[in-house]
Order: structure tokens, then sequence, then C-alpha cells
């Protein structure tokens, strides 16, 4: 399509407890990532964090994430607050959200997706299942 931004390229696309950034060399830690939840009641809300690695993006970005099940029926979503600008598209550039409530309706497999511009760019497969307490 004429005129279309090319999509960034995600290099990685991790959901994790927690992220720490380095503020002298900008790097992160991701602590525990993962691909499996184990929930007691639902619907249920579970905190994580996301990082994302974006390198050849040309302009300005809307990202959004989107929660799908495995009828891919999107049942969470969450638009980035601000334009992501990557300044050199040879330069790797990193987005994090810490602490972001995702919304399970219930057990089962989902797809955490990750998109620029309304198109898909990343995919991250969450297992979740019933474990009740006791």
């Amino acid at each position: 399509m004429p005129g279309r931004l090319p999509s960034p390229r995600v290099q990685s696309f991790v959901a994790c407890e927690a992220i720490y950034e380095d503020r002298r060399t900008q790097k992160c830690i991701l602590v525990c990532p993962c691909g499996g939840l184990a929930l007691g009641f639902f619907p249920a809300g579970f905190r994580l964090s996301l990082y994302a690695d974006l390198c050849g993006g040309h302009g300005t970005y809307e990202l959004t994430l989107q929660l799908r099940d495995d009828d891919l029926e999107v049942v969470w979503g969450w638009p980035w607050p601000e334009p992501v600008r990557p300044h050199d598209p040879l330069h790797p550039y990193h987005v994090i959200l810490h602490d972001m409530v995702l919304e399970f309706p219930g057990p089962g497999r989902y797809d955490l997706v990750l998109l620029a511009n309304g198109e898909d760019v990343a995919h991250h497969g969450l297992e979740v299942v019933h474990r009740p307490a006791g």
C-alpha cells in the first residue's frame, strides 16, 4: 500500500515478573520470564511487565497490546499512551511496560499480541491454568 510505513521488526517480546533498567547503560534485566500462569479464580487479573526490542522503524507508530483467546477473540486490550518514534532505523529501540494488569476471563491458551499501527508485529503465548488455593 503506497504511503504506508513499514512495520518495525521485533527482536524480542517478553512477559515477565519485573524489569530493571540500568540508567547508566540502558541495559535491562528481565526477572522470571513467563509462558504460563496458575490462577486461583476467574475472571482474574494478573500483573506482568512487558519488554519489546524493536528495530527498523521508520516514522511514528501507535502501539497496542491485545490478549486473544484460543478462538482469536480479543478479551483484553490496551493502547500505548504515547506514539513510539524510533530515531534511527538501524539502532534497536526498546519499550518497557511495568506492572500491566492483564485480565483473563478463564483458564486456557492466550496470545499476547503487540500491534504497530494496527498490524501484528509480535506474539507471546501464555498458558493459564486453574489452581485453587489450598
